[in-house]
């Protein structure tokens, strides 16, 4: 039914069948409303549809179709799939920069530095990588050929998810310095406490102390006063 080269191209249709398959049912467990997402279904259905239009053509040909109707098929498939892709993938990489980000708001940003190699680095690394799929994902609809733009965004995907994993990888760390921070403030705190009433008590005291000779001072006594007895006439 179908000679040596369209079977190659419809491994290549199945295999980016599967992998977006794989990557649809890992969002969803992400995510469970992307279940409903309609252009992604859109995607898969218009993609259907010519793969359905290959398998009409070989067991029932029509004589209206251009000779190279399977190429056309094959390819507006493939771009289908691949259009579904960046959606599924777009996804995924909202969901977890918003998970990175929660994960990093429980460590103070001197803690990050501290702990992580090259945070500042890393985070930049992160932004330029989003801004780039963005772009990429923005020439889903330019009706060129999807193939390299698509691999060139799955390979920044994996390094946005390498550097991720990398931070990850610091939680424990992260913690523990975290609560080492803590501590010593703790520490500091009721040392200054400690000091703060200290000093109070040895103010009072002093004050205690200056009244006390105060009133022991005899330039403070009182002179008694002499009553005169009137002259008796």
């Amino acid at each position: 039914m179908f000679n040596a080269e369209e079977l190659t191209s419809l491994k290549a249709l199945i295999h980016e069948y599967y992998q977006l398959k794989r990557a649809i049912l890992f969002v969803e467990s992400l995510d469970p409303k992307t279940k409903v997402n309609i252009q992604l279904l859109k995607e898969q259905r218009d993609a259907l549809d010519h793969v359905m239009s290959l398998f009409r053509n070989k067991i029932d040909p029509n004589p209206a179709d251009k000779d190279n109707y399977f190429k056309i098929n094959i390819e507006k498939a493939l771009g289908h799939f691949y259009r579904a892709g960046f959606d599924t993938y777009d996804c995924e990489v909202l969901i977890a920069k918003d998970e990175l980000e929660n994960f990093l708001q429980n460590f103070p940003p001197d803690v990050c530095h501290t702990v992580i190699p090259e945070y500042t680095q890393k985070k930049s690394a992160l932004r330029k990588l989003v801004t780039k799929m963005a772009d990429l994902r923005g020439q889903k609809d330019a009706g060129i050929d999807l193939s390299p733009i698509f691999n060139e965004y799955i390979e920044k995907l994996r390094t946005f998810k390498d550097i991720s994993d990398e931070i990850y990888g610091c939680e424990e760390e992260l913690n523990n310095y975290k609560n080492s921070v803590k501590r010593f403030w703790k520490k500091e705190f009721w040392k200054g406490f400690a000091l703060v009433v200290l000093g109070v008590m040895i103010t009072l005291l002093f004050e205690i102390v200056k009244d006390s000779i105060k009133g022991e001072n005899p330039h403070n006594l009182q002179t008694p006063q002499t009553t005169q007895t009137p002259a008796k006439s």
